[in-house]
C-alpha cells in the first residue's frame, strides 16, 4: 500500500533521504499475510527543511485522496480534479481545474512511444526501482 503516492512524492520532491512509519491491521488475516489496512508514512529529506507525513487506510468510510504541501509561502491542495494555490493565510490565489486527470489512452500513447527507447526504459525502471527499495526500507524499520 502506498507505492503510487510515494511515485508522485519522488516526482515532486525527489528521493527522501529517511522513511520509516508504521503499519497496522485491521484484520488478524491481514496481519498474518503482511497486508497492511493502515499505514503512515514519514519522509525526511537532507536539507532538513523538508519532510513530510503521508496517512492511507485501506478500511475509511469514504475514499478521499487529495494532496497538500505546505510551504513557508503559503499551501497547495490537489484534490478532486482541482489544484488549489493558498497563502499562509489561507486566501485562495489559484485555482486550476484538472480537465482530464486520468486519460488513459494519453498514458498509453506516451508509453508505447517511449517504449522502444533505451534510455527512457532505464530511466523508468530505475526510478520504480527506487519506490521498492523506500518500501524495502520501512518494512524493514517497521517489522
Amino acid at each position: 500500500m502506498g507505492y503510487h503516492i510515494l511515485d508522485v512524492i519522488i516526482n515532486f520532491f525527489g528521493q527522501p533521504e529517511e522513511i520509516s512509519g508504521a503499519l497496522s491491521y485491521c484484520y488478524d488475516y491481514s496481519g498474518r499475510s503482511h497486508l497492511e489496512d493502515a499505514a503512515t508514512i514519514t519522509c525526511r529529506y537532507s536539507n532538513n527543511q523538508l519532510h513530510g507525513s503521508i496517512r492511507l487506510n485501506r478500511y475509511a468510510e469514504s475514499k478521499r485522496e487529495y494532496f497538500e504541501v505546505l510551504g513557508s509561502n503559503g499551501m497547495l491542495t490537489m484534490q478532486n480534479g482541482f489544484i488549489e494555490i493558498k497563502d499562509r493565510k489561507g486566501n485562495l490565489l489559484e485555482q486550476v481545474e484538472i480537465s482530464d486527470p486520468l486519460n488513459k489512452q494519453k498514458m498509453f500513447d506516451f508509453y508505447f512511444e517511449q517504449s522502444s527507447c533505451p534510455f527512457f526504459s532505464e530511466q523508468h525502471l530505475n526510478h520504480h526501482a527506487v519506490i521498492v527499495a523506500l518500501i524495502e526500507q520501512l518494512y524493514k524499520r517497521i517489522r
